[in-house]
C-alpha cells in the first residue's frame, strides 16, 4: 500500500546507506594515496593535474571572477599531506545531517498538512553528547508532539541519538571542528530515521534495506532469520 510517510523515510535511509559506501569508497581511495604517497606525488608531477588556488582582490574586481586566480602550478610536495585530513569525515557528517533534517520536516508536512511553523523540526530539541535517559523521558510529550505521534511509544534513544548529532554536528557547522567519526554519526542518523519508521507507523515491526544488487539470502523477501 502506498504511503508517503513510509516513502519518505525509506528514501532518506537509502540516501543514507548510499552515502555510507560513498564514504567507504573515498576513503579508499585516499588511504591509498596516503599510503603510496611517494607514488601519487610522481603522478602529479606528470602535466601537473591538481592547480593552486589563490586570491588576488581589489575593490572592483570582485565585482567578477577576475580576483580567483585557479591555475597556478602547484608542487605535490606541497599537499599530499591534504589526504590524512579529517575534513572530509566532516563534510560527509554534515550531510547526512541534512538528509535527516529534510525527511524530518517532509514527515512533518504530511504528519500535520494544516500546521507549517516554517523551521527545521529538530530546532526544539536540544544537542548534548551525554543526553540521560531520564532526561530524554522528559521530552517524549515534546518529541511525538512533532510527529503527531503517541508518546508513550517514543524511545529515549531516538532522542538521545539526536541530541548527540546535533552536538557533533553544530561543531563542526558552527566551530569548526573537523574531527568526527563518519560512521558513528551515520549510525545515529540512520537510528533515530528507523525509529520515525516505527513511531509512525504502527503496522510495521521491522525495517529491511539494502540498496544494492545482492544474492545473500539475509536480504531475501520474507526471510524469517531476524536478530
Amino acid at each position: 500500500m502506498f504511503s508517503p510517510s513510509k516513502d519518505i523515510i525509506r528514501e532518506a535511509i537509502t540516501q543514507l546507506l548510499n552515502l555510507g559506501v560513498n564514504y567507504r569508497l573515498h576513503r579508499f581511495v585516499l588511504n591509498k594515496g596516503r599510503d603510496d604517497w611517494r607514488g601519487l606525488e610522481a603522478e602529479l608531477h606528470a602535466n601537473y593535474p591538481v592547480k593552486g588556488i589563490g586570491v588576488r582582490a581589489t575593490r572592483q574586481n570582485i565585482t567578477g571572477n577576475d580576483f580567483l586566480h585557479k591555475d597556478e602550478l602547484l608542487a605535490p610536495e606541497e599537499i599530499t599531506h591534504f589526504l590524512s585530513s579529517s575534513l572530509f569525515d566532516a563534510a560527509m557528517s554534515s550531510y547526512a545531517f541534512t538528509i535527516l533534517e529534510i525527511a524530518g520536516d517532509e514527515l512533518v508536512k504530511v504528519r500535520k498538512p494544516d500546521e507549517d511553523e516554517g523551521k527545521a523540526w529538530h530546532l526544539s530539541f536540544k544537542q548534548d553528547h551525554d543526553m540521560t535517559h531520564g532526561t530524554a523521558s522528559g521530552l517524549k510529550i515534546r518529541f511525538a508532539k512533532v510527529f503527531a505521534a503517541d508518546a508513550e511509544e517514543v524511545s529515549t534513544d531516538a532522542i538521545i541519538r539526536l541530541a548527540n548529532i546535533k552536538a557533533k554536528r553544530n561543531e563542526f557547522a558552527h566551530q569548526g571542528e573537523t574531527r568526527v567519526d563518519f560512521f558513528d554519526f551515520l549510525t545515529d542518523t540512520l537510528a533515530v530515521l528507523c525509529h520515525l519508521y516505527f513511531l509512525c507507523h504502527d503496522d510495521v515491526e521491522r525495517l529491511d534495506l539494502y540498496p544494492f544488487e545482492t544474492d545473500h539470502p539475509k536480504w531475501a523477501p520474507n526471510n524469517g532469520d531476524w536478530d
